[in-house]
């Protein structure tokens, strides 16, 4: 599996971490949000801590006959509290997108509207960027 890893910064008070791995034929993301003080106390300590899935949801789309629909996306979660829907949500809207499975793991301090769709947003990007195969005409928009 080829694994792609980056951070973004949110102005100066958030730092997003992002680990993307392809997988055969599936792709699996992992996101995580820190404050940049304790971005930055983990830098000065060594190096990145370990992933932590507090939540993990998988996403597969339907077939062409039954839709392209989000709403046709089958979902669940397989870590996680029904309290957590962000990873579940993320994992839905990139299989729909990508046509393809999808496993998520999306930490988020709060479900806050605006980083969750930074979130998808940079991830999306991402994917579009890096994956190679056959199905490369994967649009960002």
């Amino acid at each position: 599996a080829k694994v792609e890893a980056f951070n973004e910064r949110l102005g100066d008070a958030q730092l997003l971490r992002f680990q993307i791995w392809f997988l055969k034929n599936s792709v699996m993301v992992w996101a995580s949000e820190q404050s940049a003080a304790a971005a930055a106390a983990t830098a000065a300590s060594g190096p990145a801590s370990p992933l932590a899935f507090g939540s993990l949801a998988a996403a597969f789309p339907p077939s062409e006959a039954y839709g392209t629909s989000v709403a046709h996306v089958a979902s669940t979660k397989l870590i996680g509290t029904n309290a957590c829907e962000v990873s579940e949500g993320v994992a839905r809207h990139l299989a729909q997108r990508l046509r393809m499975p999808v496993y998520a793991s999306i930490q988020l301090a709060a479900d806050d509207l605006t980083t969750r769709h930074i979130v998808e947003q940079r991830l999306l990007s991402a994917l579009v960027r890096y994956r190679s195969g056959p199905q490369q005409s994967i649009s960002a928009d």
